[in-house]
Formats: structure tokens, sequence, C-alpha cells
């Protein structure tokens, strides 16, 4: 389940709020991993959620509850 969290359809901001609520998931990392494993849309993570570290290979979110 988590891979489906970086596949940013239409209704992406509910489901990613749903699974951090059901899981109790504070934050996301996308990677290099991440980047090379799905269709990662970094620019919708950055514009939706707050960045709390980034460097070169990692991004890291913070979500809002």
């Amino acid at each position: 389940q988590a891979h489906s969290q970086y596949r940013i359809p239409p209704h992406t901001e509910t489901c990613l709020l749903r699974y951090a609520a059901e899981y109790d998931i504070d934050y996301v990392l996308v990677g290099t991993r991440e980047r090379g494993s799905y269709a990662v849309d970094t620019e919708w993570f950055d514009a939706n959620l707050r960045v709390v570290y980034r460097n070169a290979q990692l991004t890291v979110y913070k979500i809002a509850k």
C-alpha cells in the first residue's frame, strides 16, 4: 500500500490523509529509490506538504494532521 501514495490521482490528498490517519504516518520520505521505482510527482508533494528536510537524494515531507 505504501507505494500507492507516490502515484498522484485526483483524490490523492484524501487517500494520503486517510492512510496517514489509519497507519499513524507523520512523514513521507521521497528518495532516489522511490523516484526510481514509482512515478513520483514531487511538484505535488512540494505544493501540498511541508518539506522538513531535503538534500540531493532525499526529501522528507511532514503530513499535517
